[in-house]
């Protein structure tokens, strides 16, 4: 099984503490970048080859992760115009050649690896999203389920943090076949040029509202967090049992 990590925004709230490194590399919770501890995560459940989308200090990513890590095979994916286009664009940058099925993750999401080991127990070729019940402090990609709870069918952007009945928040973990990556890499090369800097979650809305299925898995009990600001990293620490910031 392989994996794509998207790292290759700025996360410019953070700074300063990305001003000299990307998010992707900042010790969060002071047991080393976070890229490293999903790797470390992904390794954990049998993933032995990650792509790292790459843009923004790409060679610290390089040199400080370099070409194995915890007995996985790593290779990169640069972003060029990572400044302008978003996660989608990394996303399909890393995907367009791949022949088979994958793991995506976004590079700002600290978890554990009993999230990428349920995707994984489920060993057909159906696609599924890590989702987790919508409730504060949660905020942005929310979605809403079929009648029987199985299948996604909305998918809402910059969902404002509150209690909502019957949202789902993604996790921004996925586990995807080799059949849905082209057709998402399809969706991207007509919608690129109208909005370059879309999100991943813009591909999967199209994706769904084009009658495409993808299964929600809830993750709920596990731990995770995504990291955007100082709010969301103490949070995070919080979560994980952290007493002090990484640098």
């Amino acid at each position: 099984m392989r994996a794509i990590v998207l790292a290759a925004g700025v996360g410019s709230r953070l700074r300063p503490l990305t001003q000299t490194r990307p998010k992707a590399m900042v010790n969060m919770l002071g047991d080393g970048p976070i890229l490293h501890r999903c790797i470390r995560c992904l390794v954990e459940v049998g993933v032995n080859r990650v792509t790292v989308v790459v843009g923004y200090r790409a060679d610290t990513v390089r040199e400080e992760t370099g070409d194995s890590l915890f007995g996985a095979d790593i290779s990169y994916v640069y972003a060029p115009d990572y400044k302008s286009t978003g996660t989608a664009d990394s996303f399909y940058l890393a995907a367009r050649e791949l022949t088979d099925g994958v793991l995506l993750i976004e590079g700002d999401v600290l978890f554990d690896s009993d999230i990428p080991r349920r995707l994984l127990n489920r060993i057909d070729q159906s696609d599924i999203a890590a989702v987790a019940p919508f409730r504060p402090p949660l905020n942005g990609t929310a979605v809403t389920l079929d009648n029987q709870g199985q299948w996604i069918k909305n998918v809402y952007r910059d969902t404002p943090s509150g209690e909502r009945d019957g949202y789902w928040k993604t996790i921004n973990i996925y586990k995807f076949s080799a059949h849905t990556m082209r057709k998402l890499c399809e969706l991207w090369e007509r919608a690129r040029l109208d909005n370059p800097a879309a999100y991943f979650e813009d591909m999967l809305k199209a994706f769904i509202d084009g009658g495409q299925k993808v299964i929600a898995r809830d993750c709920g009990d596990c731990r995770w967090f995504e990291v955007d600001d100082f709010g969301d990293l103490t949070t995070a620490r919080h979560i994980f049992g952290c007493q002090s910031p990484g640098g």
